[in-house]
Parts: C-alpha cells; structure tokens; sequence
C-alpha cells in the first residue's frame, strides 16, 4: 500500500555579511492512492458510483397546526327540545353522509305534525273552495269578492302548510309521511365522530351542540412564515413537514395570506397535504415545516463519502483494477447539504471523478493513517 505524503519543506535560515535576513518556503502536497482488495471493500462496506448531479432546494423553515376546512367540520344540534333515546356512533368512530347518529323523542315534533295535519286538511278545502269560484266567475254568476276571499284564504293556508313542512323536514321528518314518534338525527359530512357531549336519556335544548364530526381526509397545514422569509414564498412550491410524532409527509403551498398576524407578525400560509401520505393525521397537530424555494443542480457525494484531513476536505476517485481497488483522495469544497448528500466541487478542476467512493471515506482514510505510521 502505498502512503499519503503530506510534507512540509521548511527553507533554510541565510545570512549574509552586513546583515540577517529570514525566508520560510513552505510546500504541502497530497498524493498518492490506497490499494484495498475486494475482499477489503466488501468487508469495510465501501461503496462505488459515478458522481453525479443532485437538486438541492433552498427553503424557508415555518412551523404550525394541522388543520381543516370549515367544510370539512361539522357541529350536529336539533332544531326543537328533545330527550336523547339513544346514541348510535363513539367518539373515534367513522360516520358516512347521511348516517343516523341518535334517535331522540320530542313533544314538539308530536304537536307540529297535528300541525301539519291540520294545515294539510285546510289548504285542500279551501283549494276546492277556490276552485269553485273560480268557475263560477268564469261563468259570470260569482261574486268578485267571494272569489277574491277564497283565493287568499287558499295561499294563506299553503304558506303555512308548506313552512310546516320545512320545519318538520328541518327535524329529518317528511311532513308527507305519516305521524312518527322520535326524530333521527343524520350527519351532515362523512368524517370522525371528534366529541360527543351529551348522554342516553339527557334533555337537549334547541341548537345545543351533541356532537362534533370531523373530515379530515383534506387536512392542510397551517404554516407562519415571518416576514423576512415571505418574499420568498410562492404556491406551487413543494414543503416536506414532520408532524409532532416525527412522522414525515409531503405537500406544496396551496395559497399565502396578504395581511399579516399581528401578535407574531408572521403570515399564514396553507399547505395543502399530499392525499398519499395524509392518512390518520389529526387536525391539530403542530408541525414543522421547509418550503423549498429555489433549487440547484451541483455535483454531490453522501455524507459518508467526505473525510476530513489536516483542515482540509476530501473524497476518493476509485478506480478497479483485476481483484483490487485504487483509491485516490481528491480535495474539495463542502457546498449545500440536504437530505445526506453533500455538494461537492474539486480543488483541481481538472481532478478526474468518473467514478468515487460513495461511503465508507472513514475506512479509508484509516487505512491511509495505518501506513504513515508503518502499520500493516
């Protein structure tokens, strides 16, 4: 194995007749190739590749709570007084749209469908009563003013009819069908039962909230960017977030806010989650966030593949040859780091790298120090 040379050559001290004077020539070089065999390779796990372009993104670091749309929330009350008879759905649970959620019993409901009934049964009387005026006005042997009477009278009780049924149609009755005696509560949007904040057999006042379902199959993230960062910030661009349980996901901003939050002077910009990777995320949750803002392609190596050495960076050209491999140090210069992999560029522009360690530079500089001191 043939070793590192790092040399320095000091000048020597010249005097001259007349006076002193001082020169210090210093030289550094670092030459030379490490041979391992494959066997060598294999067992210190060193890995070869080409180098090769990596993007590296730029990005502005935010951080916030999941959340989501108001449409994706719902908060479930009914619209009369009412005793719980029985709650079909738990806290945790799934519900579709539509689903019945709990039966309740109400007086009210009895005495509006006698109501309805009442109304339903006037209208078509006074419908008949109109009808016949109207005929008999077209025969011209009516009264205008009986006419008159019989058309108001018969659009006064269909109003009242029909807000009858709206309001019965409001409790998830159909005023058409016949008398019931307990009320289904449905639920307005498919999602999670979030919070249930009643009980079997409790009185429910009018638009008391019961329960609180959520959809979170379009949960977003809310971000705070500060103003220095939101220049930078545009939709479109893509954002790696990791939640609180250091779970790691995906998405793009999807809008930024034009008003800034006074408190924190930072500004709300939403993230929208990949539908891939959002799955059992609760809205919520703090998450931390990086907003790629601009990328650049640059030559790079892993983290594994760059060694430090007297100040100074390096990674290894290899090169096979037969049951052998040579691998040669090449100085360069740490650029952007991201994800594991270092940007990197030579010293010598003209150093050749088709082809370098891509780990294991720890080994190899090991092997390296082993023959400077004489080891085998």
């Amino acid at each position: 194995m043939k070793k590192l040379l790092l040399y320095v050559m000091a000048g020597a001290m010249l005097a001259a007749c007349g006076g002193n004077g001082r020169q210090q020539e210093e030289e550094t070089a670092v030459h030379d190739t490490v041979t391992l065999s494959n066997e060598q390779v294999e067992r210190l796990q060193i890995t070869t590749a080409p180098l090769r372009e990596y993007c590296f993104s730029a990005a502005v670091k935010a951080s916030g709570r999941l959340a989501v749309s108001p449409q994706s929330m719902a908060t479930i009350t009914t619209k009369v007084g009412a005793n719980i008879e029985r709650i079909l759905v738990e806290e945790g649970g799934r519900v579709g749209k539509g689903q019945v959620v709990a039966w309740l019993s109400s007086a009210e409901l009895t005495e509006m469908q006698s109501r309805y009934a009442t109304a339903v049964s006037r209208r078509d009387y006074l419908a008949k009563e109109y009808e016949r005026q109207r005929q008999m006005m077209a025969e011209q042997v009516g009264a205008g003013k009986d006419y008159d009477r019989a058309q108001t009278d018969w659009q006064s009780a269909c109003r009242e009819a029909d807000m009858l049924a709206a309001q019965l149609q409001q409790m998830g009755v159909s005023g058409a069908a016949k008398a019931v005696g307990r009320i289904a509560l449905h639920s307005p949007i498919a999602g999670t039962v979030e919070h249930i904040t009643v009980q079997t057999g409790q009185y429910t006042a009018p638009d008391t909230p019961m329960m609180r379902i959520v959809n979170t199959d379009h949960v977003y993230a809310d971000l705070l960017v500060f103003q220095r960062d939101i220049g930078k910030v545009q939709t479109g661009q893509l954002v790696r977030l990791t939640a609180g349980d250091s779970r790691e996901f995906s998405g793009s901003v999807s809008s930024v806010a034009n008003t800034f939050s006074d408190d924190v002077q930072a500004v709300h910009v939403r993230v929208g989650i990949d539908a891939d990777n959002g799955q059992g995320l609760i809205a919520g949750m703090y998450v931390e966030g990086l907003i790629a803002t601009d990328s650049i392609r640059q030559p790079a190596v892993s983290e594994e593949a760059v060694t430090e050495a007297d100040g100074k960076t390096y990674i290894f050209a290899a090169e096979r040859q037969g049951d052998r491999w040579l691998f040669t140090p090449v100085e360069v210069k740490r650029g952007r780091e991201e994800d594991g992999m270092v940007a990197v560029t030579p010293a010598d522009s003209a150093a050749r790298l088709s082809s370098v360690a891509q780990r294991g530079a720890y080994y190899i500089i090991s092997e390296m120090k082993k023959g400077e001191t004489g080891e085998e």
